[in-house]
């Protein structure tokens, strides 16, 4: 993967944890680069390996943020034909990590045992909280 990939897919996973671009691009300057492996992938292609520490970083730096209070979440949502930005404001409705697991699996399809290091949860209790970020996703968007 070149590393102007990897920094779009990084502004991707941050986009959709932040909903904000600002936010978004500050999470992924302060995720890169990631101490101690930057002299290891001085090739470019990258290694999907550095790619999917980078993004578990910029995952971690989100739950470590203070939470923002919440407005409410059914007046954001637009309409129908504004799908992906429908989807994009009912991901912003999730818990912190429900965010990070539905984006970490469904959006850029990373194994969600991948994330046991960073949260420190049982794979299982990940893939509840997948399945109850999925179905918060559902009732949003019916």
């Amino acid at each position: 993967m070149q590393i102007s990939d990897l920094l779009q897919q990084l502004y991707t996973v941050a986009f959709r944890l932040t909903g904000q671009e600002e936010a978004a691009a500050a999470l992924v300057r302060a995720a890169l680069p990631l101490p101690g492996e930057a002299r290891q992938w001085p090739q470019n292609p990258l290694p999907a390996q550095y790619i999917m520490k980078s993004a578990r970083e910029v995952c971690r730096l989100f739950l470590r943020r203070p939470v923002p209070e919440k407005g409410p979440a059914a007046a954001t949502l637009p309409g129908p034909a504004c799908r992906k930005q429908a989807v994009q404001a009912a991901l912003l409705t999730l818990e912190p990590l429900p965010r990070v697991v539905v984006v970490w699996r469904d959006v850029v399809g990373f194994p969600v045992s991948e994330l046991v290091p960073l949260v420190q949860q049982p794979v299982e209790d990940l893939y509840r909280i997948l399945g109850q970020g999925r179905r918060e996703l559902k009732k949003q968007l019916i």
